[in-house]
């Protein structure tokens, strides 16, 4: 979900120039760290933990913004304490992509938080959401949960997205091929077998599918769920 401003790759080329500059001696500026750190996420806030994911870039030979490795650091510290964040997650092992799970927080406690690789600090996206005032990305903040009175009964896992905010949902296309066009031909057989083995209700569902490749499902309008 975007929001005005410079484009991603418009921001990532100009840091990525910037601190290429600044490390090239004799530029006129100081020898530093060319890395920048970029697409700060709170993935995840719970009553007891939370998840952060970043990626750290660094120039090609070219100048141009490539993933590169560094080290996976996050500071934490309560909102209410008036001493700096310290690090609470340090892994020293190197990758572009990081991800820092952090736990043994206290529920319904704010925290100020720090992500780092290199000791640089991780920034959000700055054509997304998470670069908004309020975002704890951008605010550096976040609130862990408040569990609900009483006892446990059960726990739900999700494994789909949800697009929240879309006015509509799926994505139909005429050119997409059915499982025996693109090679599926012995579905519920063995490998060798030569006999396409399609239940007729997923026949009648692919027909369907194709006859009506340009309908797209609304979604209700919103307070209608």
């Amino acid at each position: 979900m975007g929001c005005s401003g410079a484009s991603r790759p418009t921001v990532l080329a100009a840091a990525a120039g910037a601190a290429l500059a600044a490390a090239i001696p004799g530029s006129g500026a100081a020898h530093v760290d060319p890395l920048i750190a970029l697409d700060l996420e709170t993935v995840t806030v719970t009553d007891r933990g939370m998840v952060l994911t970043w990626t750290t870039f660094g120039p090609d030979p070219g100048g141009r913004p490539f993933p590169a490795p560094a080290d996976t650091e996050v500071r934490l510290a309560p909102a209410d304490s008036p001493r700096e964040p310290v690090t609470d997650y340090h892994d020293n092992s190197r990758t572009p992509f990081h991800y820092a799970e952090i736990n043994d927080l206290e529920p319904g406690r704010p925290y100020r938080f720090q992500a780092l690789s290199n000791g640089i600090r991780a920034l959000p996206a700055p054509a997304l959401t998470t670069a908004a005032p309020g975002a704890p990305e951008a605010r550096g903040e976040f609130t862990t949960l408040t569990p609900p009175p009483g006892r446990l009964l059960h726990t739900i896992a999700l494994a789909n997205d949800v697009h929240y905010g879309e006015t509509v949902s799926g994505t139909c296309s005429a050119t997409t091929p059915s499982p025996t066009e693109a090679g599926f031909t012995n579905i519920g057989g063995p490998a060798s077998s030569s006999t396409t083995r399609q239940p007729s209700s997923y026949r009648a569902s692919t027909s369907r599918r194709r006859a009506s490749s340009c309908t797209t499902p609304r979604m209700p309008a919103a307070g209608a769920v």
